[in-house]
C-alpha cells in the first residue's frame, strides 16, 4: 500500500507535467493549452480539497485550525486560488500577458510543494497507524479520477 508521501508526490508530479504541458502549447495551440490548463487547475483544486478535507484534520486534531503548518499552507493554498484565477481570465481574455503570474505560480507551487513533501506528508506518515493512512488513502481515492 501507498504511503500519503508517494500517493501525494505521484499527484505533485502528474499536475507539475500537465502546467509544462500548457506552458509549451500556450503559443503553438491554444485549445490545446486550453485544455491542459482545466486539467491543471481541476487537479490541483481537487488535490487542495485532500489536503484541507482530509489530511489537514489529521493533523489539527486537539489543534486549532488557525495554527501550525496547516495554517502556513492553508494560507498558500488560497494564494495559488488567487493565482489560478487570474491565469484562468487572462487565458479566457486571450491575454498574452501571463508570464509573471505563471511564474510567480511556479515559484509558490515548488515552495509549497516542498514543504508538503520534506515536512508534512512524511509526518502523516509517522504520526498515522497504518489503518489511519489506509483510510485517508481510501477517502482520497474515492474522489480522485484514475491517477
Amino acid at each position: 500500500m501507498d504511503t500519503i508521501s508517494e500517493f501525494m508526490k505521484r499527484d505533485h508530479a502528474r499536475l507539475d507535467r500537465l502546467f509544462r504541458d500548457y506552458r509549451g502549447f500556450k503559443r503553438s495551440d491554444r485549445r490545446k493549452a486550453a485544455s491542459r490548463f482545466s486539467e491543471f487547475r481541476g487537479g490541483l483544486l481537487r488535490h487542495i480539497g485532500w489536503e484541507e478535507e482530509v489530511l489537514f484534520p489529521l493533523v489539527q486534531r486537539g489543534a486549532a485550525p488557525s495554527a501550525g503548518p496547516t495554517a502556513v499552507m492553508r494560507l498558500e493554498h488560497q494564494q495559488i486560488k488567487e493565482l489560478l484565477q487570474d491565469l484562468e481570465a487572462r487565458l479566457g481574455a486571450r491575454d498574452d500577458g501571463a508570464e509573471e503570474p505563471e511564474a510567480r505560480l511556479v515559484e509558490l507551487l515548488d515552495s509549497h510543494n516542498r514543504k508538503e513533501e520534506v515536512v508534512l506528508y512524511p509526518w502523516l506518515d509517522g504520526l498515522l497507524s497504518e489503518a489511519q493512512r489506509r483510510d485517508a488513502l481510501v477517502r482520497i481515492r474515492g474522489s480522485a479520477e484514475c491517477l
